[in-house]
Formats: structure tokens, C-alpha cells, sequence
């Protein structure tokens, strides 16, 4: 049986992301089928199965993906999910009555005649076509891109026998075509093939940009704010989070340059961001923003003096540490300090410098959580679209004992 082929016939989404990140995505896909984390949208009652994926040596992995109900929906979520969105390349839509999975060589004039074939089925075209006022146009979307120029070469004379236009921009539809390496015989290639209207397929791609400036409605003071974004969003328990958090006190370690905390002080009634290092001027210029420039060891006693009878409801950390258990160490000598509530939150990140293995990273992360067993509960372990390879996202809650 091919593997491929299969793939191919039993999904009708076909995703392209970095290597790097398709174990998160397949994930975060799988979860919009449960209830496995906070975010609101209405797609937790569908189902998105992902049936298996494929490695290219470029570093790109595709993902097929069966949708049983509303594909629409599912795009839209990809789409407008910030820290989703930046991650995934391109999707294909595949139908079956608009596209062709075929086991070919490297034969690029084969594969425009086939789509050829899909076109002529798809419209009734004429010299007079009045699919719309502009007639049919189309752009080419490939997998690998390099394939691109020598079909276009050849689509440009399809085109021009079916009175279609060819259009880099402007496009009424999307031809796409997805050329995997057959794992069964390295002479040929499985060659998918669709044909997409262009409304259909959202942006993806674009990257994740800075904006310092505190005027800004949605000012992002530096990448690691990204983190406690998706942290708040995914988190099983997102609305008891924010219910807790909201008019509180939250302590953030390790805040410079100040993503976290300016993500908090919009939240939090206080933050008192403790770091040696300077804020962004967005940051220490809010009101409700106190930064003790020091080490969290030698700040304990001055944010005692802070809080007076107040204590902290949320204790954050993305410290860069030498060993990711003074994360935890760090989290419980705050909490023997007496200045965190019974029932305190925590988000911090734990970053793995040593194993590169991601079963390696996951067994050493669920050890050092470990630690947090019968003082917490609720905890979740997040690998975030937002970590790095090595980081995993740990949030949840102390119980009063």
C-alpha cells in the first residue's frame, strides 16, 4: 500500500510548516477537536483529524488534514490565530471534484495535463466566458517552489487554449501542485493537484514584527511577549486565569525588556517587574508598572515593603537560566517568602540547553514539574508555537493547603 497515495485521498486540507514546528501544530489541531485548552471559538464541536504527514529534507513538513465538518471554519482559525498563523507556509484545499492525485515521474507537461483535465471539468469555458466579469485567472502555488517555473511553462499553453489568463495577482483561482517523493520507488513522484477559488484560501506567513511604541493598541515590546500571550489563550483554564488575575498583583522575573509585564500591567492593578537589566521605555513609563532593578534574591525584602498587606495572585518567570530547576527553585522560594496568596498562579518557561531530542526535552520537563505534585494542581505543560525547540510553557495554580 502507499502510504502517500492514501494520505492524499483521505484528506481534504493539506498544510505546509516548518519541521520545527509540526508536532505543535498537529497538536494544536487536535485540540481544536476537544476541549483541551481555553481558547473561544466555535470549532471544539467539529472534527480535525491530521492522518499522517510527510518530511521533505528542506525542512518542511506536510500535514494531511481531514475536516468532517465545516473546513471553512477551520481555516478561518488558522488564519486569524496570531501565533498560528505566522508558522504555517501555504494551505491546499483538496476536493475531490476539483483535484487528481497521480504516481508520476518528474514530468511536468503530465501533471499540467491533468489539471488541464480539471479545468475543462470544472468550468464550461468559452471565448464568452462569464464565470465572472474578468473571466478565469489563475496563479500557480507550488510544492517544492522550484517546480513552479517548468509548469507554469507548460500551464501558460493550457491556459491560452482555454481562453484563461495566467495572473500572479488578481487571480480567480489557484492551481496548486504538490510533488512528494514516492517512498516506495525514488524514480517517481506522488503529484497532488487542485484547483482552488482564490476567496477561499486565507493569508499565511506573515512574521512577527516589533512595535515598541506604548500608543500602539497592540504594541509588542519584544518576542518573549508572544509567550504569555499563547499561554493565556491555550491554557485548559484560561477563564479562572484571567478571572484571578484581573485588578491583582503579579510579580514578573527576569522581565527585561518588558513584554511580560507590559502584557500583565494591562490586566493587573500592579506588576513589579524585577531584572538588572533596563525595561523598553513602553514599559517602565505605565503607572502601574515598578521595576526593582536587581536580582529577584536581593529584591524580596524590598517588594515586602511594596506589598505591605498585599500579596502577589500571579508569579511569572522567562529567566534564562544556566539549569531550568532554578526556575522551580525560584518559583518556591517566593512562595516560602510568604508574599504569594494560598492559591497563587504561576507561568514560567523551562528552557532545555542540553538535549536537543524532543522526547528528551519532554522527560526532563515532566521531572522538574514533578516537583510542583501535591502543592499545585491544574498544571499544563505547553510547547508553545512561541518556545523554541528546547522551551516548554508550564502554567497553573498552588492549592491551599
Amino acid at each position: 500500500v502507499n502510504r502517500l497515495l492514501t494520505l492524499a485521498g483521505s484528506c481534504n486540507l493539506i498544510v505546509q510548516c516548518p519541521t520545527t514546528h509540526s508536532d505543535r501544530l498537529i497538536q494544536y489541531i487536535a485540540d481544536l477537536s476537544s476541549d483541551a485548552h481555553g481558547i473561544d471559538n466555535n470549532t471544539h464541536s467539529m472534527t480535525h483529524v491530521v492522518k499522517g504527514s510527510y518530511d521533505d529534507k528542506r525542512g518542511e513538513t506536510i500535514l494531511f488534514i481531514h475536516s468532517s465538518s465545516n473546513l471553512e471554519g477551520l481555516l478561518k482559525q488558522l488564519s486569524e490565530t496570531s501565533y498560528v498563523r505566522h508558522v504555517i507556509k501555504k494551505v491546499y484545499i483538496i476536493e475531490s471534484s476539483s483535484s487528481s492525485v497521480s504516481r508520476l515521474n518528474n514530468d511536468m507537461e503530465a501533471a499540467a495535463g491533468e489539471v488541464t483535465s480539471l479545468l475543462e471539468q470544472k468550468f464550461t469555458l468559452t471565448n464568452n466566458n462569464d464565470d465572472d466579469e474578468n473571466g478565469i485567472s489563475i496563479r500557480i502555488s507550488s510544492f517544492p517552489p522550484r517546480i513552479a517555473p517548468e509548469f507554469a511553462t507548460f500551464m501558460e499553453r493550457t491556459a491560452s487554449s482555454l481562453d484563461i489568463k495566467m495572473s500572479p495577482t488578481n487571480e480567480s483561482h489557484v492551481v496548486s501542485i504538490i510533488q512528494l517523493n514516492d517512498e516506495l520507488d525514488d524514480g517517481k513522484h506522488i503529484s497532488i493537484m487542485s484547483i482552488t477559488n482564490a476567496t477561499r484560501l486565507p493569508k499565511f506567513g506573515q512574521s512577527i514584527t516589533t512595535d515598541s511604541s506604548s500608543s500602539s493598541p497592540t504594541t509588542i515590546v519584544c518576542r518573549a511577549q508572544r509567550k504569555i500571550e499563547e499561554a493565556f489563550e491555550r491554557y485548559r483554564y484560561s477563564n479562572e486565569l484571567v478571572d484571578a488575575t484581573s485588578g491583582s498583583i503579579a510579580l514578573d522575573c527576569g522581565a527585561a525588556p518588558g513584554g511580560w509585564t507590559f502584557f500583565l500591567s494591562k490586566m493587573c492593578s500592579r506588576v513589579l517587574s524585577v531584572d538588572p537589566g533596563e525595561l523598553s521605555d513602553a514599559v517602565s513609563g505605565r503607572d502601574n508598572v515598578r521595576h526593582f532593578q536587581m536580582p529577584i534574591g536581593n529584591a524580596i525584602g524590598d517588594i515586602s515593603t511594596q506589598l505591605g498587606q498585599n500579596k502577589i495572585c500571579l508569579w511569572v518567570s522567562d529567566m534564562c537560566l544556566h539549569n531550568m530547576g532554578e526556575q522551580i527553585d525560584c518559583l518556591l522560594s517566593v512562595k516560602d517568602k510568604g508574599i504569594l496568596t494560598e492559591d497563587a498562579y504561576f507561568i514560567f518557561t523551562l528552557k532545555c540547553v542540553r538535549s536537543k531530542s524532543k522526547c528528551a526535552v519532554d522527560r526532563q520537563v515532566r521531572e522538574e514539574v514533578s516537583r510542583l505534585d501535591g502543592i499545585t494542581c491544574n498544571v499544563q505543560i505547553l510547547h508553545l508555537f512561541s518556545n523554541r525547540c528546547g522551551e516548554r510553557s508550564i502554567v497553573g495554580r498552588f492549592v491551599k493547603l
